[in-house]
């Protein structure tokens, strides 16, 4: 996909408040927070805090008076739907009276939903996609902050994050990206550096179930692109193939090393891949805890579910203070099991049904951001969870925000032909 993308001044001060407020750093919003909660005494386990910067309240007013002049979905109608939802809920007693409620998720949603307006704002070609350019200048940013936290040992668990995003955050940015510069990306003479980059970046993060999709969505590209006669598309495949290689080479390694009762401090991120593998090969792999462990989560959400069809409120605390009562602390492993709670299931099945029509879209014109999409929907039933910070969402809706530009632009070639 080629768009050619003009900047101006105002172009690049909206870019960079997206950056700033994209990359504040926990302290900086702590001290910046104007809204702040905490877990409710009746929650045993504190997983999580909330604050929230008033540095972000520019960019949603920016974003009020632009979203006529943006592509991005119209997701503040989702936000409008789950809060009417919530309005009923009260009104029918329906909320959880041991919980008192708050205003933390929708604060995420409304900030991630006001950088992707603001990210989407339409320049002035209509046929411009704008979000491209910002897509590829936030991996790379990110991986600088991740390369400056791993300057400074600043891990969790061995992992390594970008600044704004959790490990798992950073590990889909990663995944989704390599996947993005394969199927839609226009080859470049960068191309094979950014391959590079992207993949050491989802390594870095440990990220096993992002790896192993990532891998997965590989494969289609490099059966068709094989037999292609384009150079760009060998190039690209050849770097995949080089890739693999050296991932077989450093598994090995670490693999004989380990054997030899030799262990590698600072490689956390690769021998817990490697023990995630060896168990699947070896059929053991529910030993594994964290599997385990989402299976549990995933359990008690759909004991939740069946209590409540239709949901509960748009309360983190609610959410995890029913799986409390179910014996697991946190949440369900499941970001599509998680929005469904959260949002309400018809809220969700309007959602879920725009996707499958907007893969239809993106399939009908043979489209890469299909895969993208596909991506999307596929990790977000098997992992992820509720949207506690916005940059994560934030990545998504650009996303679809692109790809649904995609299946609109032969309207905006008509629009500007008539102009």
């Amino acid at each position: 996909m080629t768009i050619k993308v003009r900047y101006n001044l105002r172009d690049l001060v909206r870019y960079l408040l997206c950056m700033i407020v994209l990359f504040l750093p926990v302290a900086i919003i702590a001290r910046t927070s104007f809204y702040s909660v905490t877990t409710p005494a009746a929650i045993w386990y504190k997983y999580k805090s909330f604050d929230f910067s008033i540095l972000i309240v520019p960019v949603i007013l920016i974003a009020l008076f632009i979203v006529r002049k943006s592509d991005a979905i119209r997701f503040h109608l989702v936000i409008l739907a789950i809060a009417i939802k919530d309005i009923i809920f009260f009104a029918l007693g329906l909320n959880n009276g041991a919980i008192p409620f708050d205003i933390s998720m929708y604060l995420a949603l409304i900030a991630a939903w006001a950088i992707t307006v603001l990210a989407m704002k339409r320049n002035k070609e209509p046929v411009s996609a704008p979000g491209e350019r910002f897509f590829d200048w936030y991996f790379w940013l990110a991986f600088c902050s991740m390369l400056l936290r791993l300057a400074l040992g600043m891990t969790t668990d061995g992992r390594y994050g970008a600044i704004g995003l959790s490990v798992g955050g950073t590990g889909f940015l990663a995944a989704i990206y390599f996947i993005y510069l394969l199927y839609v990306h226009k080859y470049n003479r960068f191309m094979p550096l950014a391959l590079i980059v992207s993949f050491a970046t989802l390594v870095l993060s440990g990220q096993r179930t992002n790896l192993f999709f990532c891998v997965l969505f590989c494969i289609p590209y490099v059966l068709k692109k094989m037999v292609s006669k384009s150079n760009g598309n060998r190039k690209k495949t050849m770097v995949l193939w080089g890739l693999a290689f050296f991932g077989i080479i450093v598994i090995c390694a670490v693999i004989v090393l380990s054997e030899a009762g030799i262990k590698i401090a600072g490689m956390e991120y690769i021998t817990r891949m490697i023990d995630a593998v060896t168990k699947l090969f070896n059929g053991n792999l529910n030993e594994e805890m964290s599997v385990e462990g989402r299976f549990q989560s995933i359990e008690a959400g759909l004991d939740i579910l069946r209590e409540r069809p239709f949901g509960i409120t748009n309360v983190f605390y609610d959410l995890q203070h029913r799986m409390t009562l179910r014996n697991y602390p946190t949440f369900p492993h499941s970001g599509l099991l998680d929005c469904t709670l959260l949002w309400s299931t018809p809220i969700m099945l309007f959602c879920e049904i725009w996707l499958i029509k907007l893969m239809a879209g993106l399939a009908k014109k043979k489209s890469g951001m299909f895969w993208i999409v596909m991506y999307i929907q596929l990790i977000m039933i098997i992992w992820g969870g509720p949207f506690l910070e916005y940059p994560m969402l934030f990545i998504i809706l650009l996303l679809l925000s692109m790809a649904k530009l995609i299946t609109k632009r032969e309207k905006y070639r008509l629009q500007t032909i008539i102009t």
